[in-house]
């Protein structure tokens, strides 16, 4: 870290942080609007998910299905979470 402190110049060293700022805020911003609109799927489309694919015998299809469905989710969400909490620590 030393290296990179004696090679830039202040100026340059704030003008990369506020940079990557910027681009944190971007992706956080990015990743709620996924979520969003992931959601926001999932509720219009749920009456005829219930009627297509709940009310159906279990299959490999239906499991892919919601597997394919369900994971992509929870894993946007847990990224929203794990961007927008303002505790860092090593749990998360």
């Amino acid at each position: 870290m030393s290296d990179v402190g004696a090679s830039l110049g202040q100026e340059e060293l704030i003008q990369r942080y506020f940079l990557a700022v910027r681009d944190v805020q971007a992706t956080r911003y990015a990743v709620c609007v996924a979520t969003t609109l992931v959601v926001f799927d999932h509720i219009i489309t749920l009456q005829r998910e219930v009627d297509l694919i709940w009310r159906k015998r279990w299959s490999a299809i239906k499991g892919v299905f919601l597997w394919y469905r369900y994971f992509g989710l929870a894993c946007l969400l847990f990224q929203l979470v794990a961007l927008t909490t303002t505790s860092v620590n090593d749990r998360l």
